[in-house]
């Protein structure tokens, strides 16, 4: 359809859920043909998407529709910074989560973890524990566990200390196992 509606070489394309159907690969690879359309070919081209992390990604402009029909427009990152994603998108579910450029869904945890670590192992730690029902301890909290992670070269090493025990996890399925048989010894617990 794309392609038709260039042979026609209109200077508007008007596009509903493009993406719909494709896998991510081929998401993307439409979405930058477009981008390369409207800049190289000066082709204005308006689109209906419920892709927003790829909106976010490509568009020059959003234009986000709340439940009440009110329109909110600006660059993508305008609306991120200016607190407008939160505002159109937050309720009991779901958060608009600046720092990370993404939505955070509300889980409330069930017991909290110690952890110590930084970078891209951080945050993937952190994802892991909020699916198993964990959240981060504050201060003030008293962790079931704590996790530090530590890397050496290219290898990761995850130590949990929990009962004065101290346990090593050479990649995150092993630790996600781990803390899988916690939950299961816990509900066999009389």
């Amino acid at each position: 359809m794309v392609a038709r509606a260039l042979a026609q070489e209109a200077p508007l394309m008007l596009l509903d859920e493009p993406t719909a159907y494709l896998d991510i690969l081929r998401r993307v690879e439409l979405m930058r043909t477009l981008r390369k359309l409207a800049h190289h070919q000066n082709m204005a081209i308006l689109q209906s998407t419920h892709d927003l992390e790829l909106a976010l990604r490509s568009a020059d402009e959003l234009w986000l529709l709340s439940e009440n029909g009110k329109i909110t427009k600006g660059t993508p990152e305008s609306l991120a910074l200016s607190g407008k994603m939160a505002e159109v998108f937050g309720s009991s579910e779901l958060d608009w989560d600046a720092d990370q450029g993404s939505f955070h869904v509300h889980e409330e945890p069930s017991q909290f973890v110690g952890l110590e670590a930084t970078g891209p192992e951080q945050l993937w730690t952190k994802r892991t524990l909020a699916r198993l029902g964990y959240g981060v301890a504050s201060e003030n909290q008293n962790p079931a566990f704590s996790i530090a992670i530590e890397k050496d070269g290219s290898s990761v090493v995850w130590t949990v200390i929990k009962d004065d025990q101290q346990l090593k996890f050479e990649s995150l399925e092993t630790l996600t196992e781990w803390i899988e048989g916690l939950h299961l010894k816990s509900s066999y617990t009389v």
